[in-house]
């Protein structure tokens, strides 16, 4: 019934003549009061981490309350890549295997990653993951750049029912000078979120960094790049920024050793 509450009319009326049950159980008062009503999702973000050797992943609401995942996974060996949508995609094995999993259905997904050796000059390499809004298709990217040096970004992207990959050509690339932070990634509008940087030379020949928003459109398949916002202030000391989201707010901070300095919210 949770299925058949989350479907068109037409289709209601197409089922009510598969059985007299279902018929009755459409028709039924509760349903018909309760149609296209949703629990709301008080879930404000998801928290993975490991104490000895046990790995334990719990779930946040809005007032703070939480409460662990039951589940078969053996947390302690994956590596989160990030949640979307309520789907999960973990990384294990040295970044040869990802895994996709549903909590609220208890299934897991294995999937391959291709040999990212055979790209010898990009050694750094960091998965995106998010839902596309318009397919609802669980879709995953292979990041590929040079460690140290400036070099060509080399993107391979992959859904759940393809199971195949394909590389992006270079004009939906950001420009080969950009690195992005694989510590966090947000996902808000179909578009999946990453702090960018990008050395610079002052006149003494020191470099600095300037800090970005690198984006991905999970439609489009195109990379966008915008400015930090003036809001976040960044000068000639600045340190490592971060990302993460509450809700549909995409959240941006900066952290010295004395503690968070800069909180900066943004919403759709």
């Amino acid at each position: 019934m949770d299925i058949m509450n989350r479907l068109p009319v037409k289709s209601l009326l197409q089922f009510r003549v598969v059985s007299k049950q279902w018929k009755f159980s459409i028709d039924s008062f509760d349903f018909i009061r309760n149609y296209g009503c949703r629990e709301r999702n008080t879930c404000c973000f998801n928290l993975s981490f490991r104490h000895n050797t046990q790995g334990y992943i719990h779930s946040f609401d809005e007032n703070l309350g939480f409460r662990n995942f039951d589940s078969n996974l053996n947390v302690f060996s994956l590596k989160p890549v990030a949640s979307s949508e309520g789907v999960w995609c973990f990384s294990f094995l040295e970044n040869s295997f990802l895994l996709l999993w549903n909590p609220s259905i208890k299934k897991s997904v294995g999937i391959s990653v291709p040999n990212y050796t055979l790209q010898p000059d990009s050694p750094k390499m960091i998965f995106g993951f998010g839902i596309c809004p318009v397919t609802l298709e669980p879709t995953i990217l292979k990041i590929n750049y040079p460690l140290y040096t400036d070099g060509p970004w080399y993107v391979s992207v992959s859904t759940l029912s393809s199971r195949t990959w394909y590389n992006l050509d270079y004009d939906c690339l950001p420009r080969p000078s950009i690195r992005i932070k694989r510590s966090g990634q947000a996902v808000i509008d179909g578009k999946i979120f990453w702090i960018g940087s990008e050395k610079f030379y002052n006149d003494d020949c020191i470099s600095n960094k300037i800090y970005l928003i690198v984006s991905f459109d999970l439609v489009t398949h195109q990379f966008h790049v915008q400015d930090m916002p003036e809001q976040v202030g960044v000068g000639e000391f600045s340190p490592p920024y971060y990302i993460s989201q509450l809700g549909d707010s995409l959240i941006i901070f900066e952290s010295f050793d004395f503690g968070v300095f800069v909180l900066f919210m943004h919403g759709r």
